[in-house]
């Protein structure tokens, strides 16, 4: 009675799958989703040349705010190391870009309408031996596991993993965002001539130390929404999947 139970929510589970390969719901979701982290990625990797390109400046303009040699090397440690990080930040964000740009490109593949035909006639050979308590062939059970993967698995991780990260962390994101694209830091010139070398230099900290701050936010921010959860999730959809197959190994034998 279990296995024909196994069997019969089995056939309804394949049926289910051919209908949203063909109606396809999650593919707009999913295309959106992957744009928005695109767009954000993007932005954030601007964000970090442009003060990459303003350190520079602000190095090379160092002898004129002091004459002594001392503030000249005083200012020089602040920004180097704090330079190496944005460099560092913005490999980061253009990895992101690129795994976002992959995430597109599979959505294409799955996308594909060769891809849901293929899955519908594998989907009839599986039923095929379903309906006939016969074991599945496992050349079968393999090709239709993995085009059920390629079909579902990127849509379904893309959607999840853009809705966690608006759930838990766009707040984070937008207040991190806001503080790295604030103005450059305090140049040395008309500003600072106006102040002592240690006002001047208590600034100039003050800006590498929020820097570095949102900076290391969000480049966990990104890591987790490009790899932790989209690797948690796929873990997941595989595993299910697995399940799948091995109840059809059941019902049949």
């Amino acid at each position: 009675m279990t296995t024909d139970r196994y069997r019969w929510a089995l056939i309804a589970l394949a049926v289910v799958a051919v209908v949203l390969s063909w109606w396809a719901p999650l593919d707009k979701a999913a295309n959106t989703a992957v744009d928005e982290g695109l767009k954000r990625s993007l932005v954030t990797f601007a964000t970090a040349r442009a003060a990459n390109a303003a350190l520079s400046i602000a190095e090379s303009a160092q002898v004129g705010f002091s004459a002594g040699l001392n503030g000249n090397l005083t200012v020089g440690k602040i920004l180097a190391p704090v330079n190496h990080l944005i460099e560092q930040f913005s490999e980061v964000m253009l990895a992101a870009s690129v795994a976002f740009g992959l995430m597109k490109l599979a959505l294409v593949v799955g996308e594909a309408k060769v891809l849901s035909a293929l899955l519908t006639v594998l989907v009839a050979g599986y039923l095929f031996y379903l309906l006939r308590t016969k074991p599945v062939p496992r050349w079968l059970a393999v090709i239709l596991l993995l085009t059920f993967l390629i079909r579902f698995a990127v849509p379904a991780v893309t959607v999840g993993s853009e809705a966690t990260f608006k759930f838990l962390f766009a707040d984070t994101y937008k207040a991190s965002q806001t503080v790295v694209s604030s103005p450059s830091p305090p140049f040395p010139g008309a500003t600072a001539v106006a102040k002592s070398p240690d006002q001047y230099l208590g600034d100039l900290k003050q800006w590498a130390e929020r820097w570095i701050e949102h900076s290391i936010k969000l480049i966990a921010l990104f890591l987790f929404h490009t790899l932790l959860v989209p690797g948690l999730l796929l873990w997941g959809f595989v595993k299910g999947t697995r399940w799948f197959a091995d109840q059809g190994k059941t019902a049949c034998g």
